[in-house]
C-alpha cells in the first residue's frame, strides 16, 4: 500500500532518473526505428 506522501518523496527522488530513463529509451527507439526504416 502506498501512502500520498511515501509516493510524492518516491516521484521527487525518481524524477530525475525517470527523466534519464525516458530520453535514452526514446533516443534507442528512434535509432532502432529508423534502423529497422531505412
Amino acid at each position: 500500500m502506498v501512502t500520498p506522501i511515501t509516493s510524492a518523496i518516491k516521484s521527487k527522488e525518481n524524477l530525475d532518473v525517470e527523466k534519464t530513463i525516458i530520453l535514452k529509451f526514446n533516443q534507442f527507439y528512434r535509432l532502432a526505428l529508423i534502423d529497422f526504416l531505412f
